[in-house]
């Protein structure tokens, strides 16, 4: 037969089983090298499972970590609601006290001002009786009281100042000033009334504005160091002494003309 027309052209030298075993060994070469794609696979797939699972761990952490911030945020926030509540009703009560305190206050001092007026009479109708006495002690002659209860310094039908008491002779007019109990704002509110007073007869035509015009502190209670300013202003003191009265003249003390 023709070799040209052999269907199969086995090389020279193998036999069927050679090539049979050479085809296993083949089989084998790629079963190893499937299985081992196979493992392969299945440890990428392994792992993407893993991280997702990881994944949804961590997202789940972080879901419910959300929840507890946000349930915090919420309880502080109430806390914080409450808190404003509890502080508007305590502005509201501290209001009402402030508003209670401020009347009972002002009730006071309606009272202790009419109390006050009343005792400021009383020491009037005391000293106005021997002041004009006192005052020729230390030089100051008088030979009566003015206006012992009160005078009024008028100008276009209004009271620009009044005094308590005031005395006056041909070389001077006494302005005297009654407090139940002096105090520092007294002395400054005398001052400026004793410059009121000298202008008033500066302007006034029918009074001398020659006459040298002094001014004088009286009280019931006179703390020692209200007694102390006054001298040094330079108003004469005049103090209780029994059911008389006593003017404190320091020594080289010289009223002041206002």
């Amino acid at each position: 037969m023709d070799k040209s027309t052999s269907p199969i052209d086995y090389p020279k030298g193998l036999t069927f089983e050679q090539v049979w075993a050479s085809i296993q060994e083949l089989g084998k070469k790629y079963d190893t090298i499937f299985e081992r794609e196979a493992k392969e696979r299945q440890k990428t797939e392994e792992e993407r499972r893993k991280a997702e699972t990881e994944h949804q761990k961590a997202e789940a952490e972080r879901q419910k970590a959300e929840a507890e911030r946000r349930k915090e945020v919420e309880e502080r926030l109430k806390k914080l609601e409450e808190a404003v509540k509890q502080a508007s009703r305590t502005i509201e009560q501290t209001g009402r006290y402030v508003k209670q305190t401020l009347h009972s206050i002002n009730e006071t001092n309606k009272k202790v001002g009419h109390l006050d007026l009343r005792f400021g009479e009383l020491i009037e109708h005391l000293i106005a009786p021997g002041v004009a006495d006192r005052f020729k002690e230390v030089g100051y002659h008088f030979d009566d009281v003015t206006h012992p209860f009160g005078f009024k310094f008028m100008q276009e039908g209004n009271v620009i100042a009044q005094a308590d008491i005031l005395l006056e002779n041909p070389n001077t007019i006494l302005v005297i000033e009654i407090k139940a109990k002096p105090n520092i704002k007294d002395i400054q509110e005398l001052e400026k009334k004793m410059d009121t007073i000298r202008k008033y007869y500066e302007n006034n035509p029918t009074t001398p504005n020659n006459k040298e015009l002094v001014g004088a502190l009286a009280g019931a209670i006179f703390p020692k160091n209200v007694k102390q300013l006054a001298v040094q202003s330079g108003f004469f003191v005049i103090t209780q002494k029994g059911d008389t009265v006593k003017i404190d003249v320091p020594k080289d003390f010289k009223p002041r003309n206002f």
